[in-house]
């Protein structure tokens, strides 16, 4: 914070460990105003909004401080860039150089600091040494500097969503500093990071496995390509481990999730009352002939008397009443077709 103070006419690029690191000093600063416009540049970011980001920090000269992750140390031009702030020690020397390769681009004079732990020194310098990179190592005269502490305190009472971002800020540098291998922080040094950034205490830190570290190591020293092929081969094994586990659900459980399968089919396929009417009505049609007839019916027709008696007797079937004029008329014509004979012939 004292730094940016002092340097309010400046163009900044300030680079952290984590995406949770950058979200509590963006959303700090913002409040706190240390005089120059701050942005925030980071991997949970969607494309759209990494390019509005990167359109107003390349489009101004002085005032502002873009804090980010390495999504924008590697192939990333940024023109004009003063200084280049590494908050937290790199990984790697490999790091160290892309990060500062961000200023003095194009023949124009550029600054970087870094800022590292006394147990982080030795180290640093030796890798620094072997890629040839001369460092400068100075102290911070802390008369200096804004004590900001009271600030940060209220401003995470009052705003829980910043205290929460602190929390996991804490948690993900802890086991930063423990995965670049070089250190692990005490309970102590834990304690001091929270309580610059504002917390009473420290929150508990789960720090990496022995197997982590070592898959660390590993990571670090592989190719893009071969960290590729990597993440490929535990997408599969994670994949291959799910499909077991399936199966041996399925045996444990004496097939009693296929039986809740064919239940759940039989669910599905059973018809509404809808459907069922519609298929009752089907049915019905289906045994009817082509006058709407059943079959028993057109059978009885095929073999009706030519000969009909105008006084029918008890016994003669009652004939139906027609359901319209039309089929009334039709039926008078058909009798009218017929011969008529009478009881004494």
């Amino acid at each position: 914070f004292t730094f940016l103070k002092t340097h309010a006419q400046t163009k900044i690029i300030a680079f952290v460990s984590a995406t949770k690191q950058v979200r509590f000093l963006y959303e700090t600063f913002r409040r706190l105003r240390p005089g120059l416009a701050v942005l925030e540049l980071h991997g949970g970011m969607s494309l759209d909004k990494r390019m509005k980001v990167f359109d107003q920090f390349a489009s101004k000269d002085k005032g502002l401080c873009l804090i980010c992750t390495d999504v924008a140390a590697r192939g990333v031009d940024f023109p004009q860039v003063d200084w280049v702030i590494q908050v937290d020690a790199p990984d790697t020397a490999d790091t160290y150089i892309h990060r500062v390769g961000r200023t003095a681009r194009f023949d124009r004079e550029g600054n970087a600091l870094m800022f590292a732990t006394e147990a982080e020194q030795e180290s640093l310098l030796s890798e620094l040494a072997q890629k040839k990179v001369d460092v400068r190592v100075t102290s911070i005269n802390r008369r200096r500097m804004f004590n900001i502490t009271g600030k940060l305190q209220s401003l995470l009472a009052s705003e829980p969503e910043v205290k929460h971002l602190a929390i996991k800020a804490t948690q993900v540098y802890a086991r930063s500093v423990a995965l670049a291998g070089r250190t692990k922080l005490s309970d102590d040094e834990v304690a001091a990071y929270a309580h610059s950034l504002g917390l009473h205490e420290a929150p508990p830190v789960t720090l990496p496995t022995q197997e982590e570290l070592t898959s660390g190591k590993k990571k670090k020293n592989m190719s893009k390509l071969e960290r590729l092929k990597e993440k490929i081969r535990q997408k599969k094994l994670a994949k291959k481990q799910k499909e077991m586990a399936g199966e041996a659900g399925k045996e444990e459980d004496g097939g009693w999730s296929q039986l809740e399968e064919d239940l759940q089919e039989e669910k599905a396929t059973k018809l509404s009352k809808f459907e069922r009417r519609q298929k009752r009505q089907q049915e019905l049609f289906a045994a009817q002939g082509p006058d709407g007839l059943s079959g028993e019916a057109q059978e009885g027709d095929e073999e009706d008397d030519v000969l009909v008696t105008v006084n029918k007797g008890e016994d003669a079937p009652l004939e139906e009443e027609p359901a319209t004029q039309a089929e009334a008329r039709a039926r008078d014509a058909v009798k009218k077709g017929r011969l008529r004979v009478r009881k004494d012939g």
